[in-house]
């Protein structure tokens, strides 16, 4: 990495100076010393040779580093010791080189130095949470003595205490490190040790109950206004933030207190789960958006439910205003064809336009809804006749609609958003009408080509609706 240096200045007399920057590296870990066994049966005479004055050294047990002199380090008793490189201005120390000296034996008369071996290394478990301790390696075998293991803080630094011939077990997910050695028996000296990295994989967390956003304009009240209903999770923590849309997920001001805002205006809201040490966190996912209008309540003059419009009073002007009630952001708005009635059908649902597909209609085209909060924007009424085998009939005409459902049909709410007839906006959409038809049909069509077929064919020309994306 990079490190800058400079000298503070005094604030009065002096200024700060120009810094200096200095690379920092970690050195690498040496492979030159060795370690000399013991010759004699006082095992005071171990060594250790080519260590160099660039580097330190220490016994495993101790804590204080030794710094070379370019000789043998001499006079060692058995055991095992850490060489690294020193660190200096510009470097860090190296890793651990551990070198393990070992005892002077005596067998028979002669002296003869024996180790004892690891005949088979421990192996890794895959392991993933589940909640339960479970063994953190399969155990290994030895000749000359028996197998001792212990958990270390890393892969690098031997632990000097709670060792034994229990595995190691471990619940939590994590990282372990887990040091094993054979330990000799009166005839062998110890083998040096060694680590082996083990990992505990976390697991998903779940969202047990979705959080719930009422997709609805609300009226500034000059309160904090809560955007979203509290979800659940397992294995985590909810977290919300407000986003700038619906497609891309916010990076920051993640919280787990509920969303709450005063302002006037459009909002976005996701959630997640970050999870606990054991569980991964969740994608961000969204929840929907909610508006909030200019106005105290006691502004409102009216609701208009089936409208889906509010007229609110402007506290500067006194004008009125009516503004939309529900938000339905812009998307994809489908046109279906059903060929064994010839009716026509409108959806903003992709799953409903698939599995109309799945039930003989024909996907005839798309166009892109108007966003609810546009200006000129109107929203499209869809009512159902219980009477005509599930005939359906769009409309911006609010009095056209409470007149229908006096003759029996069905009002089924706000299918889509479009801009009205009279805007500049867009591209018109013609509504024809097929007086041969027994139930009233319609189509709706921005194609000067199908509605001058349709008119040969004996529709009836009733204008324009309202205009559409293309």
């Amino acid at each position: 990495g990079m490190l800058s240096v400079l000298k503070k200045g005094n604030g009065t007399t002096t200024v700060d100076s120009t810094a200096k920057k200095i690379t920092v590296t970690k050195s690498a870990t040496p492979t030159k010393p060795t370690a000399v066994k013991c010759t004699s049966k006082e095992n005071n005479d171990g060594k250790i040779t080519g260590v160099t004055a660039e580097m330190e050294y220490r016994k495993s047990d101790e804590t204080v580093w030794t710094t070379g002199t370019g000789n043998d380090i001499t006079g060692l008793v058995p055991g095992t010791y850490y060489v690294r490189m020193k660190p200096n201005g510009t470097a860090l120390a190296s890793e651990n080189q551990i070198l393990t000296i070992r005892k002077f034996n005596v067998n028979n008369g002669s002296a003869v130095l024996l180790s004892a071996d690891v005949k088979t290394a421990p192996v890794s478990n895959t392991l993933t949470y589940d909640g339960q301790p479970h063994a953190l390696i399969t155990a290994g075998e030895t000749t000359g003595g028996k197998m001792l293991y212990a958990l270390g803080e890393s892969n690098s630094s031997m632990p000097t205490s709670g060792w034994s011939e229990s595995i190691p077990t471990a619940a939590d997910a994590g990282t372990y490190y887990v040091w094993y050695k054979a330990k000799g028996d009166k005839s062998h000296t110890d083998s040096s040790p060694k680590c082996i990295t083990v990992t505990i994989g976390k697991v998903s967390s779940t969202i047990t109950t979705v959080p719930t956003v009422e997709i609805k304009t609300l009226i500034s009240n000059g309160e904090p206004q809560e955007l979203i209903t509290a979800g659940e999770a397992s294995g985590g923590t909810m977290q919300y933030a407000i986003g700038t849309s619906e497609t891309t997920a916010p990076e920051d001001g993640w919280s787990t207190e509920i969303p709450t805002v005063t302002d006037a205006g459009t909002y976005y809201i996701w959630y997640k789960v970050v999870g606990d040490n054991d569980h991964e966190d969740t994608e961000p996912s969204y929840a929907g958006a909610t508006t909030i209008i200019e106005g105290h309540s006691d502004n409102v003059l009216t609701i208009d439910e089936e409208k889906g419009i509010a007229t609110v009073k402007d506290d500067v002007s006194g004008d009125t205003e009516e503004v939309p009630l529900y938000v339905i952001t812009e998307g994809l708005t489908y046109r279906m064809y059903d060929p064994n009635r010839g009716e026509h059908f409108y959806t903003k649902d992709p799953e409903e336009a698939e599995l109309l597909v799945q039930l003989g209609w024909i996907h005839e085209s798309d166009f892109t809804a108007v966003s609810a909060t546009e200006e000129d924007a109107t929203p499209v009424y869809r009512l159902y006749n219980p009477n005509s085998e599930g005939m359906h009939f769009y409309t911006t005409d609010a009095e056209e609609t409470k007149y229908l459902k006096t003759v029996g049909w069905n009002y089924e709410g706000i299918s889509h958003y479009v801009y009205t007839a009279s805007s500049t906006k867009g591209t018109p959409q013609y509504r024809l009408y097929n007086p041969n038809s027994p139930c009233g049909e319609h189509n709706w069509t921005s194609d000067e080509d199908e509605v001058d077929m349709l008119i040969e064919a004996g529709w009836q020309y009733e204008g324009v609706s309202w205009r559409i994306f293309a």
